[in-house]
């Protein structure tokens, strides 16, 4: 009579810096078994949780601002050992960070395609966020992000989807109580991420000095330029400088690093505190979008017994490829809280290794995949 199978759900981190023995979690009996029965190249391959020191990791991440729901079975005591079978469904919609996803828009049977990275499309996403000088909030903040959207927020993260634009002028118009209003704009590069000029600074109203804290980021050493907005300027990292009135001036940091990127960023700034002022600071990520025809969400990850990894995602499917899901349901959530939804299904697609060789790997199983869901 065979033995009653034991089968671990837990949450894996994706990343491990080496192999290294994992605690196990307490036993939990009775539950359905994890596997996959099938081939891959001339290899047969036939993996079940709970048997051989296999078990089912799930877990949910965010990559470059899509969801993605992924399950792997295989040795949990070593990241990098085989065999091994990893799966990953990216999330049909976009949807903001931390939040749940309903049980009716979770996958449910049918065919879906496998994802492509060759069609895909590298644009500049970029995080804009309202300066906080010591003074009272602005009532009401209007951005031009410089592509013909606005938008009216503290912290604004924008995609700028035009691949032709290596630069945009954005400005932010802040307008507080007591009818204040007051803007500034600087050049954005999309393409040159390489430096970023930034600082910050303090004011001491008594005597209309400004104390200016470099926060550049880059290759040192810097070439630093500094004007603060009356016709002087300055050459250190981080200067000093008395104005000889109050009111408002906008005070530039341009930055050239070490490599010869060069940077520059501008605010409002009130060395008496006499007025409002405005500014912003910004933070450049290149980042590859699905290109217009890409409609696949599936990813296949296989390692083989000699830990070699095989991927769906970097080479052209074939047309008999196929991944379709044969049944859908919730299942309880893994060791680390994070709720599960598990799938029936069958694949065949071709992978790829880091040599360029490649294989078909097909074959049909139950596996987990991690799901933030309602």
């Amino acid at each position: 009579m065979k033995p009653k199978l034991t089968i671990w759900i837990v949450l894996l981190p994706l990343l491990l810096a080496a192999c290294g023995e994992l605690p196990l979690p307490e036993e939990e009996t009775g539950l359905p078994v994890f596997t996959f029965e099938g081939t891959a190249g001339t290899d047969a391959i036939s993996l079940t949780a709970g048997e051989e020191g296999n078990f089912m990791t799930t877990f949910q991440v965010e990559e470059e601002g899509v969801f993605v729901f992924s399950g792997e079975l295989g040795p949990a005591s070593c990241e990098t050992c085989g065999p091994a079978l990893g799966i990953a469904l990216l999330d049909d919609q976009p949807r903001s960070p931390g939040s749940t996803i309903p049980e009716s828009q979770a996958p449910g049977e049918g065919s879906y395609d496998y994802f492509l990275r060759d069609d895909v499309q590298e644009v500049a996403r970029v995080n804009f966020q309202l300066d906080d000088d010591g003074g009272p909030m602005p009532e009401q903040m209007f951005w031009d992000l410089g592509d013909g959207n606005l938008a009216q927020a503290v912290a604004v993260t924008h995609t700028y989807l035009d691949t032709s634009l290596s630069q945009v002028t954005v400005c932010l118009t802040t307008r507080h109580q007591g009818g204040c209003e007051t803007s500034v704009c600087n050049v954005v590069n999309l393409k040159d991420t390489a430096c970023q000029a930034a600082f910050q600074y303090t004011v001491n109203p008594a005597n209309q000095f400004v104390t200016f804290q470099d926060q550049s980021k880059g290759k040192q050493p810097f070439r630093y330029e500094w004007s603060f907005g009356d016709g002087y300027g300055a050459t250190l990292g981080n200067p000093g400088y008395y104005y000889g009135q109050g009111g408002s001036f906008e005070a530039c940091l341009r930055v050239e690093d070490a490599n010869g990127c060069m940077s520059e960023i501008c605010r409002e700034i009130s060395p008496d505190l006499s007025t409002c002022t405005a500014g912003f600071t910004y933070r450049v990520q290149r980042i590859e979008l699905a290109g217009p025809g890409q409609s696949g969400r599936v990813k296949l990850d296989w390692r083989d017994s000699d830990g070699v990894r095989w991927q769906s995602a970097t080479v052209k499917q074939p047309a008999d490829a196929y991944f379709e899901i044969l049944e859908a349901s919730r299942y309880e959530d893994n060791r680390e809280g994070l709720p599960t939804w598990k799938i029936r299904f069958r694949l065949r697609a071709t992978v790829v290794n880091d040599t360029g060789e490649t294989k078909v790997i097909e074959g049909e199983g139950v596996f987990a995949l991690g799901m933030g869901l309602e």
